[in-house]
């Protein structure tokens, strides 16, 4: 649901606390330091030009996990960066992204354990983009209904292993296969 009908829809408490949660975490980890839009300095291009940093928006995605009869299970409520709102030319938008793995390698991985009956286990990551390190400043807009209170690193899970060059959100090696997409990694392997 957008964040109009999640917030004037019948879980709307449910989607409130679920969007505290999500403040509170992030805010837990230290993601980011409030600042005002005309303190952001210049930042210089490795080819030496500088140019000033564009203020990404963030929104809100909200999900209803549903059980297999239907009823809810749970309420999700993620704050996400718009990436796609990223000016190529003002930001090094290829710099700044999450792989993630193709649906065709995940159907791909998801036969051959049935094939081979391996086991298969998923996690999910909270805050997900706060396990990503980065190595230059991201500015991002304040939401609404933001209040100043003023992990697990998925590198340190695929250590040892090979990226897949076809496909940079699947990783093997030892005989199993990590997949990554976004807050969601699987894993595949023998028992």
């Amino acid at each position: 649901p957008t964040i109009k009908e999640a917030l004037i829809g019948p879980y709307r408490n449910e989607f409130l606390d679920g969007m505290t949660l999500e403040i509170t975490e992030l805010e837990g980890h230290g993601t980011w330091t409030i600042m005002r839009r005309d303190e952001i300095k210049p930042a210089t291009r490795e080819d030496g030009t500088t140019y000033v940093p564009q203020v990404i928006p963030l929104t809100w995605a909200f999900r209803i996990k549903r059980w297999p009869s239907g009823l809810m299970r749970k309420i999700k409520a993620r704050l996400c960066v718009r990436g796609d709102l990223q000016t190529e030319g003002v930001d090094d938008v290829f710099d700044t992204y999450a792989p993630v793995a193709s649906w065709t390698s995940i159907r791909m991985l998801t036969v051959l354990s049935l094939q081979r009956n391996w086991i298969t286990k998923q996690i999910d990551f909270s805050n997900a983009f706060v396990q990503a390190p980065l190595n230059k400043e991201v500015y991002v807009g304040l939401i609404a209904m933001f209040q100043d209170t003023s992990g697990i690193d998925l590198k340190l899970l695929c250590l040892k292993l090979h990226k897949s060059h076809e496909d940079p959100g699947v990783h093997y090696g030892h005989g199993m296969a990590i997949v990554v997409y976004v807050d969601d990694v699987l894993f595949f392997g023998p028992a």
